[in-house]
């Protein structure tokens, strides 16, 4: 019953996605036999001879064509068969499912069929969430940093600037001081997680450790900014610009697949680092 539960709420999530996507390009959903613009379904869908419809999007149930569907035709989990009177103009796609075309069926576009057991078919679902999930929480962080930097820039611009100073003359130290940290923190985390009374605590630790590595980081944008000005020789007088140019940098560095991951890695050890060199040297 739980994995029943599962594969439905994925394929909803995934309808979801899919309807989104076909109203940004379309203006309405109708009901009617002729004024259909998009057909989808989380269900069996029948599109009979007398029926124009614009696109068919279905998840999870057989799709049954004899009429003309004007653009594409995306089945996800189901099967698709077509009929001998029914005329596509567009694309088809089918995964996870097979797909019956008449020969007297007028198709003018790509067929695309992955067929897939049941198993497969949710294995390739929830890779799609996981990696749907990872892009997402990917652009919010970018978002979260670049506002952060204008922020911190504007009100923090000597901090920002001390910070940039000690990752340019003691990166060694500081990264040093990142990774031991880092792993200190964390066990940190994860002790007072365990514990009844620990754990409000555990989320104070995590969050002053995100501050602290988000100013870090901060200060190496800002570090960054400055070296590409000097390398394309552009005049930048405002602390503010050179830092948004920097953490953009980083940001797209950061997008590129695994090695930006690694080096957005290495940045952020080095730059919280630099934060507890600071605290250290301060006191």
């Amino acid at each position: 019953m739980e994995a029943c539960k599962k594969n439905g709420s994925t394929q909803a999530f995934i309808i979801i996605i899919i309807t989104v996507l076909i109203l940004f390009n379309s203006h309405s959903i109708g009901l009617a036999k002729s004024n259909i613009v998009n057909l989808i379904k989380h269900e069996s869908v029948v599109v009979t001879a007398d029926q124009v419809v614009e696109n068919v999007i279905v998840v999870g149930g057989k799709v049954t064509i004899a009429g003309t569907v004007k653009e594409d035709v995306v089945v996800l989990g189901g099967n698709l068969e077509i009929k001998s009177s029914a005329v596509i103009g567009g694309n088809i796609g089918v995964i996870g499912g097979k797909i019956d075309q008449s020969s007297q069926a007028i198709v003018t576009e790509n067929i695309f069929n992955l067929e897939l057991s049941p198993s497969d078919f949710d294995i390739l679902l929830i890779g799609i969430l996981i990696f749907l999930s990872f892009m997402f929480v990917k652009y919010l962080v970018a978002i979260v940093l670049l506002l952060t930097t204008i922020l911190f820039n504007y009100f923090l611009p000597r901090q920002i600037k001390e910070i940039a100073r000690v990752i340019n003359e003691e990166s060694f130290k500081a990264s040093l001081l990142g990774i031991f940290s880092s792993i200190l923190f964390g066990l940190l985390i994860v002790i007072s997680a365990i514990t009844i009374i620990g754990s409000s605590i555990s989320i104070l630790i995590l969050c002053l450790v995100l501050i602290g590595a988000i100013i870090g980081l901060n200060g190496f944008a800002y570090l960054v900014g400055k070296q590409l000005t000097e390398v394309l020789t552009i005049e930048i007088n405002k602390d503010l610009t050179t830092g948004i140019l920097g953490i953009c940098s980083l940001i797209l560095l950061w997008f590129i697949p695994i090695v930006g991951s690694i080096l957005f890695l290495l940045f952020f050890l080095l730059s919280f680092g630099a934060i507890i060199f600071r605290i250290l040297v301060l006191e």
